[in-house]
């Protein structure tokens, strides 16, 4: 029986966003829109070994990210874990935390001890309204060959316009990030075990220091590509039709709509 609103009358189906929702499905690139999987993102197996074999390219490398929501700490986990030296940032500055993460039947812990100090790369994983603000405070502090990656949803290119017109030698690379994560309550962080977190430049070439991110946690999810932009603006755009059609229809969460039989 298909649900129905409480005012008790059937949901009609809301034509142009469903249309606008099939688009979506059909452009690959759109990774909220892949259908759930039950097998997990990679066996826990293959993760050890394949931390094991990059370990020395993270080693006495250091990561530095501005953001200490549940996805700056995820990122720092995954970061950690694979030996890289990771250095958090919030509004108040430096971040000393203990955390623990689930990643499915998986748990560790993140154990932060960050530090007023430079970093290889810089990874901007603040909110969409706050990372201007962030970008005027931190990149005059940050030396100039440091790759920065902002990793904010949300069309951005508005807001970035000043940014790259006072800051033109920056270094500056736009990503996204699909792969949730969630604090269940205070110490405690849940990450799904499926996503991607990929940032690239379509006339550049990952730096050496990218190059080793990518290589330590390809099977986490991480990846370069040309495309980040196109995929950044495809995820903004699915996030809007699918935000609408969850409020418009009462459900619960998101990937309730993708399970809606008239809007597949």
């Amino acid at each position: 029986m298909p649900r129905r609103m409480r005012s008790g009358r059937r949901r009609k189906p809301i034509r142009n966003l469903v249309s606008n929702l099939e688009t979506c499905r059909k452009d690959k690139r759109c990774p909220l829109l892949k259908r759930r999987s039950s097998s997990a993102f990679s066996t826990q197996s293959n993760k050890i070994s394949g931390i094991r074999e990059a370990g020395g390219t993270a080693m006495n490398k250091t990561v530095a990210i501005v953001g200490a929501g549940a996805v700056g700490q995820m990122m720092a986990y995954l970061l950690q874990r694979a030996g890289f030296t990771v250095l958090l940032f919030g509004r108040e500055g430096a971040l000393n935390l203990s955390v623990s993460v689930v990643i499915g039947e998986e748990s560790g812990q993140l154990e932060i001890r960050s530090q007023n100090a430079d970093a290889d790369i810089w990874l901007f994983a603040t909110k969409a309204y706050d990372i201007v603000p962030a970008l005027l405070d931190w990149l005059p502090k940050i030396p100039i060959d440091r790759p920065i990656i902002l990793l904010a949803n949300g069309f951005l290119e508005p807001v970035l316009t000043d940014v790259r017109r006072d800051f033109p030698r920056r270094i500056l690379r736009k990503g996204v990030v699909s792969r949730g994560a969630k604090f269940a309550e205070a110490g405690r962080l849940l990450v799904s075990p499926r996503g991607e977190i990929l940032w690239g430049a379509e006339e550049e070439e990952p730096r050496a220091i990218e190059k080793d991110i990518m290589s330590a946690l390809s099977a986490e999810g991480f990846h370069w590509d040309k495309k980040a932009c196109e995929a950044r603006k495809t995820k903004w755009f699915c996030n809007t039709v699918l935000n609408t059609l969850t409020a418009a229809c009462r459900l619960k969460r998101n990937g309730d709509a993708l399970e809606e039989k008239e809007f597949s």
